[in-house]
């Protein structure tokens, strides 16, 4: 396992991510190349101006000593944030799939009108 410290260019606040192999066990991103990773940030390291981009899964939880991991270092040029492609298609297709369960739902408990107290 490595760790990968950084640093926000306009905050000064301090991230550390978790680099470590997922293998073929939960959660399931088959992640094998943290070595290469961690080469390619300890790289972008040895030039201060040099911005990066770090793709990761997970959230930082500091009182159980949890830390996102990293999946992907990139080089940029700009501060500009990527549009996250896979997270609103992800979230626009669960969005429509609860709507249609509801949906759903709601057409097969509808009350269907009586006539003299006996269903149709």
């Amino acid at each position: 396992m490595y760790f990968i410290n950084t640093e926000d260019p306009d905050t000064k606040k301090v991230v550390v991510y978790r680099n470590e192999d997922t293998g073929w066990s939960f959660p399931w991103y088959f992640k094998f190349d943290s070595a290469d990773i961690q080469a390619k940030a300890q790289g972008y390291s040895r030039d201060a101006q040099q911005l990066a981009l770090i793709r990761y899964y997970g959230w930082r939880i500091t009182i159980l000593s949890m830390f996102p991991n990293v999946t992907e270092v990139e080089a940029v040029t700009s501060r500009d944030q990527p549009f996250p492609v896979f997270n609103t298609v992800f979230f626009v297709v669960v969005g429509l799939l609860v709507v249609m369960v509801v949906v759903g739902v709601r057409r097969r408990f509808r009350r269907q009108p009586r006539v003299d107290g006996v269903a149709r």
